[in-house]
């Protein structure tokens, strides 16, 4: 039996949006090592030109790093635009898990 462009093109299909999925995927955790992490380890706080972490330094000011003036209100802003929303963990279930671990 001979096999026709027909039988194998839906094969074809799915070999030719495999390298572009596979592709979209490295860059996907590419981005969470590279920006989601200090992004959180920041607590949402990341200068918008160099990525240096503003925890601590109040809600305006300069960044020490490159000198970009940041106000924290539009960074949040800034980073919400593509995507980055600083999640921070539920406190009431943390609280929750430190009474139960301590048993009080």
């Amino acid at each position: 039996m001979v096999l026709g462009w027909a039988d194998l093109s839906h094969w074809f299909a799915l070999g030719m949006m495999i390298p572009p999925l596979a592709w979209y995927i490295a860059m996907d955790v590419w981005a969470e090592a590279r920006v989601r992490r200090p992004f959180d380890a920041a607590e949402g706080r990341l200068c918008t030109e160099c990525g240096y972490s503003l925890r601590g330094l109040g809600d305006d000011g300069d960044c020490p790093e490159c000198g970009t003036a940041f106000h924290a209100w539009l960074d949040q802003r800034r980073w919400g635009r593509v995507g980055m929303v600083w999640r921070p963990y539920d406190q009431a279930l943390t609280d929750d898990l430190e009474e139960g671990a301590t048993g009080s």
